[in-house]
């Protein structure tokens, strides 16, 4: 996985939906980022695969560990990333009126 990412692009795409079931409003959303990744070398290739790290995670790499190294650039949501569209999610929330920040 590590070397097809390796000096590409690629695009992280997480789907959520929140739903309020007593007044029957829902809100389906996609978010998409882009991460560029940068040319990695079979010495860090191998460097990386030697650690826990990459095992359970469904690209290969974690951006919030070790792999952050990998990564020239992300474009959109961080978090999304991660796996979870955090102020997405939490600005859908609020458009709901299921979260107050006052």
């Amino acid at each position: 996985m590590l070397d097809r990412l390796s000096d590409r692009e690629h695009k992280v795409f997480t789907g959520f939906t929140l739903a309020h079931v007593a007044t029957k409003v829902y809100k389906t959303k996609v978010i998409r980022s882009t991460v560029q990744f940068k040319k990695i070398s079979p010495e860090e290739m191998e460097w990386y695969v030697s650690c826990d790290e990459p095992y359970d995670k469904a690209g290969g790499y974690a951006v919030q560990g070790k792999g952050a190294y990998f990564i020239k650039s992300i474009r959109g949501s961080y978090t999304n990333v991660i796996g979870l569209p955090l102020g997405e999610v939490l600005e859908e929330l609020k458009n709901l009126k299921a979260l107050n920040f006052r």
